[in-house]
């Protein structure tokens, strides 16, 4: 489909605000009809690396002059992995499919599904939308599709079809209509469909993890999760060490690692917190010297794929049924390791996990891990002074 029918699909005869975007440099607004002279200077600003995006409703440019809805939409993103960088376009393709059985699920066909390189953009054309409303909608497609949660007011801009993907000037991806339906709802009736789907988001936020909870009862393969899912604190430090005898050779060179206790000096003999060896954690005696130490060590240094004894690269989600690997771990810049499902949505860190595994809250969650690892929370000399002092 060409950019000027789509654009007419939405906007009918009105006129369109556009964007154009690049790093460093001012934003160039253009209003105006989609025709040979505006297409003409869209394309030119596309050549010299501007991203092209449009208004998708009506009025103005600000979120107090939108005067009328055209769409309800969604920006499903992949997002950037451990190196802050745009994911490879593999690991986009199986985002995407996950994407699109999410919108089969939904149950309202899109009258639009544009391919944006990092994800899909989906529209539902409506008619008769109250600007009063809009929000509301978009957070509650938000939580069902686990997409950006920055577009959810009635200004935001999408990606104009035919146009250029610049964010790496020197690999370019062209945006385009991958589904077109003929179809606008009408707005009541969206909403009432939505509504069945997420009646009310902060009771479908607790009933997340239930859910997650019932559906592990399909795998019982896995006797991590199965120790996890019991907080099974003995069997779960008998299978980690397992796993760390498994994975290190005899003959490797065991690293001591040695925390806020021995950087005063190597001869106290409390400073050896634990063993190391290519990222994998022994569970030995850690002390934290505060709850700032214990969460940084919990978030970084204990492998995910360890604890859940699922291998590295991408694996079939412990979450749901999945018949096809749609999980894997990524590293933040700060070292902290995330477990991320692009079939079920799921994101967080291993906390997180264990709440979701085991249906409890985070700080039995913390608890279990600490007791696994062998973590202890204790007050350094400093600290006890100031209690005293207190």
């Amino acid at each position: 489909m060409n950019t000027k029918t789509f654009l007419e699909k939405i906007f009918k005869n009105e006129k369109i605000n556009f964007r154009a975007l690049k790093d460093n440099e001012k934003p160039i607004n253009l209003n105006g009809y989609f025709d040979e002279n505006m297409k003409d200077k869209l394309k030119q600003l596309n050549e010299q690396g501007y991203n092209i995006y449009f208004v998708v409703n009506s009025g103005g440019t600000k979120q107090d002059e939108i005067n009328k809805i055209n769409a309800f939409y969604i920006d499903c993103d992949c997002g950037k992995d451990d190196n802050k960088k745009y994911c490879d376009l593999e690991t986009v393709n199986q985002y995407k499919k996950s994407v699109l059985k999410r919108v089969q699920e939904f149950g309202l066909a899109p009258s639009f599904i544009v391919d944006t390189r990092n994800g899909y953009h989906v529209y539902w054309l409506v008619n008769n939308a109250n600007v009063e409303e809009f929000q509301e909608v978009q957070n509650k497609l938000i939580h069902f599709f686990n997409s950006d949660k920055r577009v959810n007011t009635p200004e935001r801009i999408m990606r104009l079809p035919n146009f250029y993907w610049t964010k790496y000037i020197n690999n370019q991806y062209l945006c385009t209509v991958y589904q077109y339906n003929n179809i606008r709802y009408n707005a009541v009736d969206f909403i009432k469909h939505l509504n069945s789907k997420v009646p009310d988001i902060e009771h479908s936020k607790r009933m997340f993890y239930t859910t997650i909870s019932k559906k592990l009862n399909i795998d019982v393969s896995n006797e991590h999760i199965d120790a996890i899912k019991n907080l099974d604190v003995n069997r779960m430090k008998e299978l980690i060490c397992k796993k760390f005898d498994e994975k290190v050779p005899s003959n490797a060179d065991i690293s001591r690692v040695r925390g806020m206790e021995g950087k005063n000096g190597d001869n106290n003999k409390d400073n050896i917190i634990y063993l190391t060896y290519c990222n994998h954690f022994y569970p030995t005696h850690f002390k934290a010297s505060n709850k700032a130490d214990l969460k940084h060590f919990i978030y970084t240094k204990i492998s995910i794929n360890d604890f859940l004894d699922v291998p590295e690269g991408m694996f079939n989600c412990v979450l749901h049924n999945d018949s096809n690997p749609s999980a894997h771990i990524i590293r933040l810049k700060d070292g902290t390791q995330l477990y991320k499902c692009f079939g079920c949505g799921f994101k967080g860190t291993i906390t997180t996990l264990v709440e979701a595994i085991a249906r409890c809250n985070k700080v039995e969650a913390v608890e279990f891990i600490q007791k696994v690892y062998d973590i202890e929370l204790v007050e350094t000399e400093n600290q006890k002074r100031i209690k005293e002092m207190l």
